[in-house]
């Protein structure tokens, strides 16, 4: 229960946070005590939902802190193709009305953490094809490029696609690796979104 509290205390999400703390004890232990959302084929996928099993501002930040952490590492000990780093991210048209998140929303999640720490991250905007993404990725000489999509999987469901430098999805073993760089804990760092709207600006605390 208290790992439930603790993730509504962070959730800048009011939906999301409501749902969190409407949660029983049985309900927050069956929640909160099978770990975190994780990367699979190349990236996340799960239901648009509260909690860090699930799709939501929360798993979706601290998963962009988690790269931009990563690709500051490999800058640091130049392990990267080019010493100046860059983020492309595209979304598609996936949406959950009623808790406010969609994948527009996880993009600029997304861009405005890596805005944060100053890493370049070129929105694609409007909605474009999930290939769009990783031609960007190389056309434009970027570290890493983010496409939030859910692919063919249920409506209900969002996803963040992950591809390196050459274009292609990230695959072991760069897994084991990268996923290390993932935040165990539930700290949002300093990073804070405006959720009354839909443009979001990181800001110093």
């Amino acid at each position: 229960m208290e790992l439930a509290k603790d993730w509504a205390s962070i959730d800048p999400n009011p939906k999301t946070k409501a749902l969190t703390s409407a949660l029983t004890e049985e309900q927050a232990d069956a929640a909160f005590n099978k770990g975190r959302i994780a990367f699979g084929t190349a990236g996340l996928r799960s239901k648009m939902s509260a909690g860090p099993l699930n799709m939501n501002d929360v798993t979706v930040y601290q998963t962009a802190q988690g790269i931009a952490r990563y690709l500051n590492e490999l800058k640091s000990s130049a392990q990267t193709a080019t010493t100046d780093l860059k983020v492309v991210v595209g979304y598609d048209h996936r949406c959950n009305d009623e808790l406010d998140l969609s994948s527009e929303k996880f993009a600029k999640i997304t861009k405005a953490v890596f805005d944060y720490v100053d890493i370049p991250c070129i929105l694609l905007s409007p909605i474009v094809a999930t290939p769009l993404v990783p031609f960007a990725t190389t056309r434009l000489g970027c570290s890493v490029g983010i496409m939030v999509t859910a692919s063919h999987n249920p409506k209900e469901d969002d996803g963040y696609k992950l591809y390196w430098s050459n274009g292609c999805q990230i695959i072991p073993p760069m897994m084991p690796t990268f996923l290390p760089t993932f935040s165990p804990t539930l700290n949002l760092g300093n990073y804070m979104i405006r959720t009354a709207s839909t443009e979001y600006f990181p800001r110093r605390t």
